[in-house]
């Protein structure tokens, strides 16, 4: 990765005719971070903005429908459409979570009949995650 550095001086002024303009002592070195970095960081900002921006109209789309859901559950809601069935483990790694704050509220989820938990056929420790038809109501809720 190539960093690039930026030298703070004060003005410099030659003394005589002789003295090179390339020649100055940098009062301090600072490294700034690559073109590809400031992008990578726009990317991740742009993203994040999109997701808030989402989690409040599905939000305010719950609202209407008097269901009372979290930010924090409103993400999970959003987030299964995209995998047809996830564990908590890797669902609370994708929103960046614990698992204990993650199985908490999808235990309530659950309470709301929004989500459904079924044990994995192939690994019986494994609890899996998936949308009702109710919770897909919440999260595809016509815009008005």
């Amino acid at each position: 990765m190539r960093r690039e550095k930026i030298a703070v001086c004060l003005l410099h002024v030659p003394l005589s005719r002789n003295e090179r303009k390339e020649e100055f002592d940098p009062l301090l070195v600072i490294e700034a971070p690559s073109k590809r970095e400031v992008e990578q960081e726009q990317k991740r900002a742009a993203l994040r903005q999109a997701e808030t921006f989402g989690r409040l109209i599905a939000m305010m789309e719950a609202e209407e429908k008097r269901v009372k859901v979290t930010p924090n559950q409103m993400t999970i809601l959003m987030h299964l459409p995209q995998h047809h069935q996830v564990s908590i483990g890797e669902l609370a790694a994708l929103l960046g979570r614990s698992s204990p704050a993650t199985t908490k509220n999808v235990q309530w989820l659950e309470q709301k009949r929004l989500v459904k938990r079924v044990v994995d056929e192939w690994d019986r420790r494994r609890i899996l995650v998936s949308l009702t038809d109710a919770g897909r109501s919440v999260v595809h809720a016509p815009s008005e």
